[in-house]
């Protein structure tokens, strides 16, 4: 991802002026952010359902994970309707 914004900024800076770069940098956190929560919940979920299987309690671990999948479509949705309700869109 790094490289990706890096790539991005130089081409960005070069040849579409000033207001744009700050447009994709000052993007760059929260793209970052979304994507840090996201492998929160991933890393999150993955230790509950491994404890529960370790325990030998599958149902367990099959409704954390469950949770998870739930979890994810309903942040999915939030995130497409904020960014679908922008007053400048």
């Amino acid at each position: 991802m790094t490289t990706f914004h890096t790539v991005d900024t130089f081409w960005i800076g070069r040849y579409l002026g000033a207001d744009s770069l700050a447009a994709v940098t000052s993007s760059i956190f929260w793209i970052w952010l979304v994507i840090s929560i996201g492998e929160m919940v991933s890393i999150g979920v993955d230790a509950i359902a491994a404890r529960r299987h370790g325990e030998r309690r599958p149902r367990e671990a099959a409704h954390a994970v469950g949770d998870g999948v739930v979890f994810h479509g309903r942040a999915t949705q939030a995130g497409g309707w904020a960014g679908s309700s922008r007053p400048d869109a």
